[in-house]
């Protein structure tokens, strides 16, 4: 029933692609379908599909439609089933094969998606879209040569079009590539000046190298070409985020909110700012309305659960990262972020479970194997930890983190020789990274090389003064080292409270130095007062807490606190 349209046209995928409609009736409930699916009321959408196919069950524009709006709505599965009938029913419009290849590729589908993006560019080796839509699909296989390659072959099709720049140039972008990512964005610009995705893009670039000031001149302008849109306002937002304006960043996301009230994205962006501006409850608000417009999006139930976590709520916070699992059963990042969840709980039994499922559904991700060996290191399972290390290492051998990670291992099998020997690459392979010269530290530190693990605690606060950790880990030494030549009270004093004041006094283990710091300085109370603060921090079911609450009778005795005592 359906036209043929042009291939222009029909490779830009969207509703308004088929433009010429059926008549009467028919037409108007495809109308409003197509009304509500612009304005994201994706069930009413569904509805006016739904009865237009009723009506005619061989329309097949309706049931390109409803195949849409599932994709919206993550049932890729039924999408499935309707772009099939719509090219059962019409097997030439273009459109509908390109929407099959999108929906394969959501899908994992790989080989289907290229079998019908080749089909397309096969009708018209011309038609640019088509090779830009293959080279995301290679991109998602990991083929990044080919990715680039079909991007390029646009470019000769048309070197004066912005589009294959700004294309390749996010290309470069998602694969770190920077500079070349800038240079593609800044030619797409210099062809069209009134390209909003071409500054939004080199935004977004420019604030990977960490030039935030730069990348918010760029979404100035997406503002000044788009007002009504949102993109402008939340980049913005999101450079202000990195740039720790906070109140800025809320006003800017709620500004993308009035320009787009039902986007789920912006309310789950607002929310993470009011987080870090310490409102918890207006961030909770912000996540439960994500969730209600799109409720079958796992990462909404998860950042939901990171506030609820956050305000204490934590059945409220395993039950929204159970619905995450149970809308993603076969992601691992779902049994991630439980696992996590978990962890942070002390339930190594549950941390465990999830972390080895998430093991088998991506089996060859290092990631995951270095969390499964935080996991048995938190059990004391060294032989399983020590298995996970050496297979990151195998397949990572200039990772510094995964040398850090095996270290530790070693050190607690008693192993420091070898444990020493791995900070030592790790230091060659990230020369200025905190983490190296910290846990080096601390390794020295157990092996009682006292004078070479204050060396390692102090560069490392040199290189990192902004960061608690540096502080803390001096701090720690100074005031509890078993070899008294090396504590300094007054100074662990100092350094403890930097510690503390990065983190708002709210972490447990940083006002736990803290109390150590004033009880090797001599004043008690202070570290009595300090220590049942740190004990308050925690729950009784965390696995520090009663070691924790155990200090604070060592302090009111008038005690200081040493290691091996």
């Amino acid at each position: 029933m359906s036209r043929v349209i042009s291939m222009v046209s029909v490779l830009c995928v969207s509703l308004a692609t088929v433009s010429v409609a059926p008549e009467g009736a028919i037409l108007e409930l495809i109308k409003q379908g197509r009304k509500a699916y612009a304005a994201r009321e994706y069930d009413d959408a569904i509805k006016y599909f739904s009865a237009a196919i009723e009506r005619d069950k061989d329309e097949d524009e309706a049931y390109y439609g409803r195949a849409m709006t599932y994709v919206q709505k993550r049932e890729l599965d039924k999408g499935l089933a309707d772009i099939n009938q719509a090219i059962k029913l019409n097997d030439e419009e273009v459109a509908y094969v390109v929407v099959r290849a999108r929906i394969q590729q959501q899908r994992r589908d790989f080989k289907a998606a290229l079998a019908d993006i080749d089909s397309v560019i096969k009708l018209n080796p011309q038609a640019i879209r088509g090779y830009q839509i293959r080279s995301s699909i290679y991109l998602s296989m990991g083929d990044s040569k080919k990715a680039i390659d079909d991007l390029s072959h646009c470019i000769r099709i048309d070197p004066k079009d912005d589009n294959n720049y700004l294309e390749r140039g996010r290309l470069y972008q998602e694969l770190q590539q920077y500079d070349k990512s800038y240079a593609d964005l800044t030619k797409a610009i210099e062809l069209n000046e009134d390209s909003s995705a071409a500054y939004h893009e080199r935004a977004r670039t420019l604030s990977r190298q960490k030039e935030y000031d730069k990348a918010i001149d760029d979404c100035f302008k997406v503002i000044e070409l788009s007002p009504k849109a949102h993109q402008g306002y939340q980049m913005r937002g999101h450079m202000r985020m990195l740039k720790n304006d906070l109140d800025r960043a809320e006003q800017d996301f709620t500004k993308a909110l009035e320009c787009d009230p039902k986007n789920p994205l912006l309310y789950s962006d607002r929310a993470r700012c009011r987080l870090n501006q310490d409102k918890p409850a207006a961030a909770l608000k912000d996540a439960s309305e994500a969730v209600k417009l799109d409720p079958k999006n796992a990462y909404w139930y998860q950042d939901r659960a990171a506030i609820h976590e956050k305000l204490k709520n934590f059945k409220s916070a395993e039950s929204d990262l159970s619905e995450s699992v149970r809308l993603e059963p076969k992601n691992a990042d779902s049994y991630v972020r439980r696992c996590q969840f978990y962890f942070r709980q002390n339930n190594t039994k549950d941390a465990l479970a999830d972390i080895n499922t998430a093991v088998k559904l991506e089996p060859k991700e290092t990631f995951l194997r270095s969390m499964r060996a935080a996991v048995y290191r938190r059990m004391e399972a060294w032989d399983k930890a020590l298995a996970d290390c050496n297979y990151v290492l195998k397949q990572e051998p200039e990772n510094p983190l995964a040398y850090l990670d095996r270290a530790s291992v070693l050190s607690k099998q008693g192993k420091h020789a070898e444990g020493l020997k791995d900070c030592h690459k790790a230091i060659a392979l990230a020369p200025k990274s905190v983490e190296c010269y910290q846990t080096r530290g601390q390794l020295r530190r157990q092996n009682k090389e006292y004078e070479k693990a204050l060396a390692d605690y102090e560069y490392a606060v040199e290189l990192a003064p902004d960061i608690q950790h540096t502080h803390n880990g001096l701090a720690w030494m100074l005031a509890t080292c078993h070899d008294k030549k090396y504590r300094d009270g007054k100074r662990a004093v100092e350094h403890a409270r930097k510690a503390c004041e990065l983190t708002k006094y709210r972490d447990a283990y940083c006002l736990d130095t803290l109390a150590a710091s004033y009880a090797e300085a001599g004043d008690f109370k202070e570290a009595v007062r300090w220590q049942e603060q740190a004990v308050k921090m925690c729950l009784p079911t965390d696995s520090h807490y009663q070691r924790l609450r155990d200090r604070v009778d060592i302090f009111k005795s008038g005690k200081a606190l040493y290691e091996d005592e």
